[in-house]
């Protein structure tokens, strides 16, 4: 029961922590996303008993991955025009992973600090596009 309660409690909190402050900024998201490509990077495990460390690199690691998870399934195939009015359809790279938008996400973050006031969303995309990852082709009829 004990567990239940914890695994509920760590699935449901980062989005009520990202609720909680309305939209998230991308700062926001990359102080999240950092903390778990670099807790990956150095080949650490989760440990088997929580301390207030571990329970906060857990919540960093959900927080980032329920995030971009979610914005990549709200964006695939999504149809949105472009500067001068052309539909275009949004179209991921074959086998993009979560933790691979992570890592190009915070690269992109550390190569363009201006972009940490912006909503999240839009410096994910502008991340995503600019590493060659999301396309906006031209949508044609009965695709």
């Amino acid at each position: 029961m004990k567990k239940a309660l914890l695994l509920l409690v760590l699935v449901t909190l980062p989005g009520i922590l990202w609720a909680k402050d309305g939209p998230g900024s991308a700062g926001k998201l990359e102080t999240a996303c950092k903390v778990w490509t670099s807790w990956d990077a150095a080949g650490r495990q989760q440990p088997k008993v929580l301390t207030p460390d571990s329970a906060r690199t857990t919540v960093a690691q959900a927080s980032c991955i329920l995030y971009l998870q979610g914005w990549y399934a709200g964006v695939d195939g999504a149809l949105a025009p472009d500067d001068k009015g052309v539909m275009g359809v949004a179209t991921f790279s074959d086998g993009v992973t979560t933790e691979q938008m992570a890592k190009v996400f915070v690269l992109y973050m550390a190569a363009h600090p201006e972009a940490e006031s912006k909503l999240a969303h839009v410096a994910v995309s502008d991340a995503m596009f600019n590493a060659g990852l999301l396309a906006w082709p031209a949508y044609k009829a009965g695709q």
